[in-house]
């Protein structure tokens, strides 16, 4: 389970960081991001071969990538909403020494997804409807048929969204004429 210091830290962060500075704060995710990925990466070996039973949604990330700004920020925050959901029930269904990598970066990984969840979050507009059914659906299904099959394989399509998440936010910060 998360370490104290872990939660409390989460707390703190999330106490420290005012609405005020949503805009601000856009600009340092590509650090957090980039934190994430590299988790990721070092979390284990090589990425496995395997392929996802599941399909990539390529087409839901082509609708963001057009979408509007409010759009893109309440789809960057269901699916980092989405991808911690995943790794949680991947920690309730799986015994960590079952895996290869070690806790400690697993945690940390973890602790990184909350924080930018919960600062994206802050950013969407009340209005701003709730997740897309069909980013649901795919977690759900991606769900279903991954976690008995393994952590490999969800590590595997969990980078690939991150870095596709991470495209969709530069696209935010620095938009090429829209």
């Amino acid at each position: 389970s998360m370490s104290h210091t872990g939660i409390s830290l989460l707390f703190f962060m999330g106490v420290v960081l005012s609405p005020g500075l949503c805009c601000d704060w856009l600009a340092h995710f590509g650090h957090l991001s980039n934190q994430s990925l590299s988790l990721i990466r070092i979390m284990g070996g090589p990425l496995t071969n395997q392929q996802s039973p599941v399909s990539f949604p390529k087409e839901l990330y082509g609708r963001a990538h057009n979408a509007t700004v409010d759009f893109q920020l309440a789809f960057l925050r269901d699916s980092l909403k989405l991808i911690q959901r995943l790794w949680l029930k991947l920690f309730q269904h799986d015994e960590l020494s079952s895996v290869t990598w070690g806790t400690t970066n697993t945690e940390h990984f973890l602790m990184t997804i909350l924080r930018q969840h919960r600062e994206v979050k802050r950013c969407v507009s009340q209005q701003t409807r709730n997740a897309d059914r069909k980013l649901v659906k795919y977690y759900l299904t991606l769900e279903r048929r991954t976690l008995t099959e393994s952590w490999e394989l969800i590590r595997k399509v969990t980078q690939h969204h991150l870095e596709q998440l991470h495209m969709l936010v530069a696209s935010i910060i620095h938009p090429i004429s829209r």
